[in-house]
């Protein structure tokens, strides 16, 4: 990530614009989410790991579930760790351990942890729960425990590798055509009752940058078929025109370390043979960073310095318009789109004259004008983000994701991009439960109905009283993300051409930004 020099992020005045699908782009109704995986993990248990039957009638705890929390799976204990380590609070299965017991088992900090899962690195006896689609698993976890205390010699680390196979099952790609494994079933039949709407503000937002000239790209690691179910019940069956390039079973964090090869998805959302190119518009599966980062180096709208041996593509803007949008939205972003095309061609002619280079004269970067504002309320670009114009640090790359480790820190440490958080919790402390005629403020509620009571049980985030030391999820989010947003509706509300404060060393409050 680049270094936190800059008090402030313009999301408008990025060459490109990253997003994460699930919990990211795609927002979950987080209640019958979490009750669908608890229930699809525990029949797996029972009905392939020999459990018993008791584990299912045991309930769902709704104030168990905490991101962050860590398994010490030797101890059967839960753990929630400071950023240095120290545990702050820790329960043994569903039964909190006082103060005496914390201090006797943990006398040191668990350093070694915190510091392997900054890395995004496995720990042996631990595992980390880190986003809504695995904290539902710790109530069943903790089930277990309470039910091994009752045997003589109790195993507490054997229910991990169980769980491990169960999240496979319930997830294994191949299950969803196959309609087996519990999960992508529930969800096809009726993804309304999981999955909310692509929100009004959110379409002209994407809209306003898309007129704009900012590309927009999908990396997430949900295969295509899910991804195309997600995205055509939120957004609407020509989801596909609102991102330049489409990246499903992205395999993060390896993704940001690894040399996979790009594949094309097929119009059928089968995976063919790796491609050497990649092409905007173009949807591909697995790949790496470093492809990612050349492909947009050389199809931003402002013109670079290239590697010698890099082809250069001229970048012109998809036409987009955003489903469902309305004529207004539509015809603002089709005649922003053609005014950006003319634009663009009469620069090509311009290159075309002065022997074929891309090098623009420092005075006819000047004279370049900006493009129209696309819906009501935008504001012109600034010069500086003109088409063409020379931008000599790189690309300005944003990336949006849930996860704090495969997501934010990765993104972080891998990349220099910046990396912007999803962290729902924070509607906890501003739920925004007035005015329910609001699409936002409505799934604002009922998720803070939801994380509310795990929140008051474990720990909340970034309360409102700085606490001594952060806590280890806050920590990686401060110090490895330059805004922390409960949703993205929390920056589509904001006017466009906003500023966004950073998350600054001195005032970690800055970087956040809640839904007003």
């Amino acid at each position: 990530m680049p270094k936190k020099t800059d008090a402030a992020l313009s999301l408008h005045a990025a060459d490109w614009l990253g997003f994460d699908l699930d919990l990211t782009f795609v927002r979950y109704k987080l209640e019958p989410l979490s009750r669908l995986i608890y229930d699809c993990l525990g029949r797996y248990f029972v009905d392939h790991c020999g459990y018993s039957p008791e584990l299912l009638t045991r309930g769902f705890l709704e104030h168990f579930p905490a991101r962050g929390l860590v398994y010490h799976m030797k101890l059967g204990n839960f753990l929630m760790l400071s950023a240095s380590g120290k545990v702050v609070k820790a329960f043994h299965g569903s039964k909190k351990m006082e103060a005496t017991e914390i201090a006797q088992l943990y006398s040191e900090p668990l350093t070694h942890v915190v510091d392997k899962l900054k890395l995004g690195q496995r720990v042996d006896g631990y595992h980390v729960f880190a986003t809504f689609f695995d904290t539902p698993c710790t109530v069943l976890v903790a089930h277990f425990v309470d039910i091994e205390d009752t045997v003589e010699k109790p195993s507490y680390a054997r229910i991990f590798k169980d769980f491990v196979a169960a999240f496979n099952f319930c997830f294994e790609p191949k299950n969803f055509a196959a309609n087996t494994g519990g999960f992508f079933p529930c969800l096809k039949e009726n993804p309304s009752k999981y999955l909310y709407k692509m929100t009004p503000a959110m379409r002209t937002w994407v809209a306003n940058l898309r007129s704009h000239g900012v590309r927009l790209f999908l990396l997430t690691n949900s295969q295509a078929d899910f991804s195309s179910l997600l995205l055509t019940y939120s957004v609407g069956p020509e989801w596909r025109s609102l991102f330049d390039l489409v990246i499903v079973n992205g395999s993060k964090p390896d993704f940001f370390t690894k040399s996979n090869p790009f594949r094309a998805v097929s119009p059928d959302l089968s995976i063919g043979e790796p491609v050497t190119e990649l092409e905007l518009g173009g949807m591909y599966a697995t790949g790496n960073h470093k492809d990612l980062n050349a492909f947009i180096l050389r199809n931003s709208r402002r013109t670079f310095d290239l590697p010698p041996t890099a082809a250069v593509s001229e970048a012109i803007i998809i036409p987009v318009v955003p489903v469902n949008a309305d004529a207004t939205v539509a015809e603002a972003v089709a005649k922003a789109v053609a005014e950006a095309e003319a634009n663009t061609a009469v620069e090509a002619n311009t290159d075309a004259e002065a022997s074929g280079k891309r090098k623009r004269a420092e005075d006819d970067v000047g004279d370049a004008s900006p493009k129209k504002s696309a819906t009501e309320g935008a504001v012109e670009p600034a010069d500086d983000v003109t088409i063409g114009s020379p931008r000599a640090e790189g690309p300005l790359v944003v990336y949006f994701g849930d996860h704090p480790l495969t997501d934010t820190a990765a993104v972080s440490q891998w990349t220099d991009w910046h990396a912007v958080a999803i962290l729902e919790e924070m509607v906890h402390r501003r739920p925004s439960i007035d005015g329910t005629d609001c699409p936002v403020r409505q799934a604002d509620a009922e998720a803070a109905l939801f994380v509310g009571p795990g929140c008051d049980h474990w720990s909340e985030f970034f309360p409102s009283t700085k606490r001594e030391e952060p806590l280890f999820v806050e920590h990686v989010l401060l110090e490895h993300s330059s805004l922390v947003v409960p949703h993205l509706d929390a920056i589509a509300a904001r006017p466009f051409g906003h500023e966004f404060k950073v998350v600054a060393a001195d005032d970690h409050s800055s970087g956040l930004h809640y839904h007003d």
